[in-house]
């Protein structure tokens, strides 16, 4: 049964976070969850209601890429915080929701 708690935990093993350089002037916040188990990804997915799966195929072996960006990985990160028990996992998610905050956040038109 996926929960907050869970989710957090598979995260740390398997997920990375980062605000990117999307082009000259704008950035993006992407959270990503990297896994062989394709059931896995669909059903977190599905307890998310949110998020892009791709399926790839490395050396015969597939693996599938979950993704999302801005308000849900906003929201993702800021969830699994408060679950997070590995100090490097809790220091890319503070830096990538601090980069979030100076450069994607404030954006002016």
């Amino acid at each position: 049964m996926i929960n907050w708690r869970w989710l957090a935990g598979f995260w740390e093993g398997e997920g990375s976070c980062g605000t990117y350089k999307t082009t000259k002037h704008y950035y993006t916040l992407q959270v990503s969850i990297t896994q062989k188990n394709i059931k896995v990804l669909r059903k977190i997915k599905v307890f998310l209601g949110y998020g892009n799966l791709l399926i790839r195929k490395h050396k015969k072996e597939k693996y599938g890429y979950l993704y999302f960006w801005g308000n849900n990985a906003r929201y993702f990160l800021n969830k699994i915080l408060i679950y997070s028990n590995h100090s490097d996992k809790r220091k890319q998610i503070n830096k990538a929701l601090n980069l979030d905050k100076k450069y994607v956040q404030p954006r002016k038109r």
